[in-house]
């Protein structure tokens, strides 16, 4: 598993991805936003990074399971 405890953010940016099927439009921001304080950079990090490690996980476990299972 990837451990994301040491990383650092600096920029932010945000795009948005609209529904295809709503026709809607992907958004791109043209500049980032500088992360200038530790409280955002920790929320940032729980929310984004926290999520894709359980994802990582939870993929992995449940590999295990259909390997036992066949």
């Amino acid at each position: 598993m990837v451990n994301f405890s040491n990383a650092k953010v600096l920029d932010l940016a945000v795009h948005i991805v609209g529904n295809k099927s709503k026709d809607e439009e992907i958004i791109l921001t043209e500049t980032s936003f500088a992360i200038v304080d530790d409280v955002t950079e920790q929320y940032i990090k729980e929310y984004f990074f926290h999520r894709v490690a359980c994802h990582a996980e939870h993929k992995k476990v449940t590999s295990k399971i259909q390997k036992n299972l066949l």
